[in-house]
């Protein structure tokens, strides 16, 4: 409705929602007059396969960005964008320091967040939020069996936790979904165990995140 009614830049797409999915909703504005090449469309995922990026550039899509979501990333796509020049695939690398005991990089946190600490303070209270949430529909999809919402909530969760550079849980979030699709019940009842203690570690940490960004 809004790309209807707006003449709209660009759009940076979540690919993996509910009812209607990113790639559907790309391939439904492309299938609108006038816009067969305006918006230009970024596919957001922390899904970064080879596969999956082909797909999303396959509905309409014009370019791939991974989750987590890098701050400096966005803003040197738009002024790319705005500016004429050719966009080219962002990379992000991930870098644990030897002896890094704490689950958050607040020194990454700083470097991507730099300017924009009221963008994190809104990650931070969605994660607050709704992190239990999410712990107890594992706990409920694992019992269950029922392995394809298990690996949706996984998915999603991880996208979530993500953002605050915390790489340890990230993998352990990817080996939750990867058990999950695997339909592996035993290792899934152990890795969320892992993840629930991560998650409280994480909860910690955050919290003095939280007060020091607020002070």
């Amino acid at each position: 409705d809004k790309i209807e009614t707006n003449d709209i830049d660009i759009i940076f797409m979540d690919v993996q929602m509910p009812r209607l999915d990113g790639k559907k909703a790309t391939q439904r504005i492309r299938s609108l007059e006038g816009k067969a090449d305006k918006p230009y469309i970024v596919a957001l995922t922390a899904n970064v396969t080879p596969e999956h990026k082909q797909e999303c550039l396959d509905s309409g899509m014009d370019d791939f960005l991974s989750k987590p979501i890098r701050v400096q990333i966005i803003r040197s796509l738009i002024e790319s964008y705005a500016s004429q020049f050719n966009l080219v695939e962002s990379t992000q690398e991930e870098i644990i320091a030897p002896g890094h005991l704490k689950l958050i990089d607040t020194n990454r946190l700083e470097i991507d967040f730099e300017g924009f600490d009221d963008l994190l303070v809104q990650f931070i209270d969605i994660f607050l939020k709704n992190y239990s949430t999410y712990l107890q529909q594992l706990e409920t999809f694992i019992a269950e069996e029922n392995f394809e919402e298990t690996s949706k909530v996984a998915h999603t969760f991880k996208g979530i936790i993500s953002n605050f550079q915390s790489v340890e849980i990230r993998h352990n979030i990817e080996e939750l979904e990867r058990l999950a699709k695997s339909k592996d019940i035993n290792g899934l009842k152990a890795c969320f165990n892992k993840t629930t203690s991560l998650v409280s570690k994480l909860v910690i940490e955050i919290n003095e995140l939280s007060s020091k960004l607020t002070k």
